[in-house]
């Protein structure tokens, strides 16, 4: 499936069009930076003028806008630029002034780690979760000023004497 701005939402088979998905129109003249499935009928769509929404690509049925609307705003204000499936079912949003934020499958914001949470940068255009690193999830975010890894299921984002630590750290170990 890819987005055309000018026709909408394409189902593609190898590298040739088949047909516009049904339902598919309404995204025509709509940026469509985000396309994931959601379930085995349904794909997850995220525009950079409208957020998230669902289409069921059998029925062509859409649920737009998709979630609250906390996250949508923040979507269209930030400038989604990717959108990606973890591993426990959430989904990530990467932005062009937000960083990146994880969304339940409801379609709320779980939470949004940017510039505040330590990130170098709030431009964020891609992530990338890595399996490698089982059982922890850690995110890669590839940014206009380099790379990140956030560990997602870590509380930590940054540790400084905001976070109550003070003085000086001799050792650290895993759990």
């Amino acid at each position: 499936y890819y987005g055309d701005f000018t026709t909408g939402l394409m189902f593609l088979q190898g590298d040739t069009i088949v047909r516009q998905v049904n339902g598919g129109g309404y995204y025509s003249e709509k940026d469509v930076f985000g396309l994931v499935a959601y379930d085995d009928q349904r794909l997850l769509v995220g525009t950079t003028q409208d957020g998230l929404s669902l289409i069921n690509t059998v029925t062509g049925e859409i649920n737009a806008p998709f979630g609250d609307a906390i996250t949508n705003t923040f979507l269209v204000q930030n400038f989604l630029t990717n959108l990606r499936t973890l591993s426990n079912g959430n989904f990530i949003a990467a932005t062009i002034h937000g960083g990146v934020a994880q969304i339940d499958r409801e379609g709320k914001l779980v939470e949004i780690v940017s510039k505040e949470q330590s990130l170098q940068d709030q431009t964020v255009w891609n992530a990338y979760e890595s399996e490698q690193d089982y059982p922890f999830t850690n995110l890669w975010t590839a940014m206009s000023l380099g790379v990140a890894k956030i560990s997602l299921p870590s509380p930590f984002r940054k540790v400084t004497e905001d976070s109550g630590f003070q003085g000086l750290i001799h050792s650290i170990n895993a759990i």
